[in-house]
């Protein structure tokens, strides 16, 4: 691909549609949402990108990609046990009184034409219209200074423009996208697509956020329900795993009270499984301070760390250097659940990993 030497102006769905084209397949929602969260497309938003900065981008989302891979993606989409009869029955109640709310019948009146879309014709509706909409907007987030009774009237702006240039440079900035989340009946997971805030497909996004959050739905059939009338079910339980770098996988259950404690033991230990083998034996003090007080040191030659370790721990002093270094990595990988890798750049490199301990 082509780039020129230097573009201003650009869009989020430009830069999105070089970045694809340098791929040479179709960008990730969660890597893209990655990106636009950690500020990395300011440069791109405020001064264009020459062919450089975009290569530079195509590094950066590969190292996402090789980092996360498919595990981040299962970890985005919760597994449900299906609803009982009593929860079908509440399903459609609910969808029942979604549909009396003004917001739904004005939308369905003045987006739709007052007809329902079939869930297949809803997505290809979607379609259509984010190839009509204009260039999606960022939303930008500024931590302002300012008295707060000025906010109203918008006289913030004027105070904003008038700081000095260096404080204005140090004021915190955040960067996001109005994102539509919607099912695609061929492969029932959420997709997430960015969007005009005052298209109709903004609109659509913001009503089904609002519904989610009345009905505790999820996002994605908030706006199935809104474009075809389908009922979001509830499910009796959903659980989800949390990856993250920084810690280890965290287990998130969503329960209907009906269900029994051994029904619950048995859904936890379904998942538990797939991150955590065997029991979780104690760790005593000596590993705990050991695990904390090598992160402290992290870089240090193994011979130094040894050394200041029983300086300063004497009652659990070390005399031989290969037992320390072996008990440090074990602290270390127990505390934070990740497998020990080689140290790069004086630093401890680490990914989240089963554990059996």
């Amino acid at each position: 691909m082509v780039v020129p030497r230097r573009r201003t102006s650009l869009t989020e769905q430009e830069v999105r549609r070089d970045l694809a084209a340098l791929l040479g397949r179709s960008v990730r929602d969660d890597i893209w949402t990655d990106l636009m969260e950690r500020q990395y497309m300011e440069n791109f938003l405020d001064d264009g990108a020459d062919a450089d900065d975009l290569e530079d981008l195509h590094q950066e989302y590969l190292r996402l990609d090789r980092r996360y891979g498919e595990k981040k993606r299962r970890s985005t989409a919760p597994r449900e046990v299906p609803p009982d009869g009593r929860l079908t029955a509440l399903s459609e109640i609910l969808a029942i009184e979604a549909a009396q709310d003004p917001r739904v019948i004005a939308y369905r009146r003045d987006v739709l034409g007052g007809r329902l879309l079939g869930r297949e014709e809803a997505v290809e509706w979607i379609r259509t219209e984010n190839a009509q909409q204009p260039g999606g907007l960022t939303r930008v987030t500024v931590g302002l200074p300012l008295d707060t009774r000025s906010l109203r009237d918008f006289n913030w702006l004027d105070a904003l423009c008038a700081l000095p240039a260096e404080e204005r440079a140090r004021l915190p900035v955040r960067f996001g996208t109005h994102t539509l989340a919607y099912v695609d009946p061929d492969d029932t997971r959420a997709h997430h697509l960015p969007v005009h805030w005052n298209g109709p497909l903004g609109k659509l996004q913001a009503l089904a956020a609002a519904l989610a959050r009345q009905y505790n739905w999820e996002d994605a059939w908030a706006t199935v329900f809104i474009l075809t009338g389908a009922a979001p079910f509830i499910p009796k339980a959903r659980m989800t795993l949390t990856y993250s770098s920084g810690r280890p996988p965290r287990v998130s259950l969503d329960l209907d009270p009906r269900l029994s404690s051994g029904e619950v033991a048995d859904l936890y230990a379904e998942v538990r499984r797939e991150v955590f083998h065997g029991s979780d034996k104690p760790m005593t003090e000596k590993h705990l301070r050991l695990a904390v007080f090598h992160a402290e040191r992290t870089g240090l030659p193994w011979r130094r760390m040894m050394e200041e370790w029983n300086r300063h721990h004497h009652q659990w002093r070390y005399e031989n250097l290969h037992r320390f270094t072996l008990d440090a990595k074990a602290a270390w990988c127990r505390v934070t659940g990740r497998k020990w890798t080689p140290r790069r750049g004086g630093k401890v490199s680490g990914e989240a990993a089963p554990r059996n301990r």
